[in-house]
């Protein structure tokens, strides 16, 4: 897990997406924590009352928190020896990093 270091949580809600994710994640996953809902699903991998595990139609910006899989970190080290954008508007480009990013709403 990767969070910036000024992100206030709510700790319940906190515990609840990252239980989600821990029941239905793999290590091929990126998973964004967003702190604004603005995501649409084009697929939803798991739902839990109020809160799902979804593929977004479209990746939104900010890096506020995110659970990073083993084989998902490899693959965007290794398209990453030059970042030349915001890491939030590079990681959007997933025909560029092969790597799919989830988000939990």
């Amino acid at each position: 897990m990767i969070v910036e270091d000024d992100l206030q949580v709510d700790p319940a809600r906190l515990s609840r997406a990252l239980d989600l994710v821990a029941r239905h994640a793999t290590p091929e996953m990126y998973v964004r924590l967003p702190v604004k809902q603005r995501e649409t699903p084009v697929r939803t991998v798991a739902q839990d009352g109020d809160m799902a595990l979804i593929l977004p139609r479209v990746i939104a910006l900010q890096c506020c928190a995110q659970v990073v899989g083993a084989q998902a970190a490899r693959r965007l080290l290794a398209t990453s020896s030059r970042i030349d954008r915001p890491v939030d508007t590079w990681l959007q480009m997933h025909w560029a990093t092969g790597q799919p990013l989830h988000a939990v709403t």
